[in-house]
């Protein structure tokens, strides 16, 4: 049952703000939910998030990387529960998946005006109910109904189960996010490896450029440390660069990447399969294409 409690997510690295917030909204007459007043048993946060009408996330650059938020986050999701972002520091959302799309109340360049907006939000939320399509019906001769048109009781408990795991599919939106996520790394790492092997053909260069070498590396190891310690001075990134090229590292990482984009798209492929017969499909099933999806960006 939906209640009218707005729960306020955060992380406890946050407490301070999250209470200042939770006590402005209060003192509006909003009804808040939040553990530091209502206690921090698991039952009754569960409770909590599937009987609120809105979950605030309190959004800074600690939430972008707490795991019990982020769980809590994603119950209120597979819940239909109403989220928003109040973004409290310059946090990057842009690249975070099932963030950069929830609506956002930015108190960091004006709290008042944006405690203004959060309560105007929290108190103006329409309850939107669906409304009956059921049409009158016209009684067959001598009264009697064909079973066709009876009513199945189990078409609504169907059609929630359905809209419950349609909730749950990755959208193209995280798809593309993730995607775009990965390719920037590839284009970076094909540029690291253009610098190492340009360094490295630098170094090359440079000693065979170097006639006195040879006769120093002849006259004993002195020299020849004498000649890689000139080198390491005034080339240390070039020499750096040397162990990564020699391990293959980069091209290593190249690799991955590319791997990780064909990834993506074995992901949107099966999340479209799974759409057309999203019922034959269960819903761990479903959220495994999301916790998938997840890895590939972890860093």
């Amino acid at each position: 049952m939906t209640t009218d409690s707005v729960f306020i997510c955060y992380s406890n690295k946050d407490t301070d703000s999250a209470n200042s917030i939770a006590n402005s909204l209060k003192s509006s007459g909003i009804n808040i939910w939040i553990d530091t007043i209502n206690g921090k048993d698991d039952d009754a946060i569960q409770e909590a998030i599937k009987s609120s009408k809105q979950f605030l996330i309190i959004t800074s650059q600690n939430a972008l990387t707490d795991e019990t938020l982020k769980q809590e986050k994603d119950f209120a999701r597979k819940n239909n529960i109403d989220r928003i972002l109040v973004k409290i520091d310059d946090c990057d959302i842009e690249n975070k998946m099932r963030w950069d799309g929830l609506p956002c109340v930015d108190l960091t360049s004006n709290m008042e005006e944006g405690i203004n907006t959060l309560i105007e939000k929290c108190n103006g939320r329409v309850t939107v109910t669906k409304t009956s399509t059921k049409k009158e019906e016209t009684p067959l001769k001598n009264d009697t109904i064909s079973e066709a048109s009876k009513p199945n009781p189990n078409n609504a408990s169907n059609d929630e189960d359905t809209l419950r795991k349609e909730s749950l599919l990755v959208s193209d939106e995280d798809i593309n996010s993730v995607k775009t996520i990965i390719e920037s790394r590839l284009k970076g790492a094909k540029n690291q490896t253009y610098i190492y092997i340009a360094g490295a053909i630098g170094l090359i260069v440079l000693v065979l450029a170097n006639g006195s070498f040879q006769e120093m590396f002849s006259e004993g190891k002195d020299k020849v440390d004498s000649a890689l310690g000139f080198i390491e001075k005034f080339y240390p990134g070039i020499t750096a660069a040397l162990p990564t090229i020699i391990s293959g590292g980069a091209f290593k990482k190249l690799k991955e990447h590319k791997q990780n984009i064909i990834v993506v798209d074995q992901i949107k492929n099966k999340r479209d399969r799974i759409k057309k017969a999203i019922n034959s499909f269960s819903e761990p099933e479903i959220i495994k294409l999301e916790e998938d999806l997840e890895k590939l960006i972890k860093f």
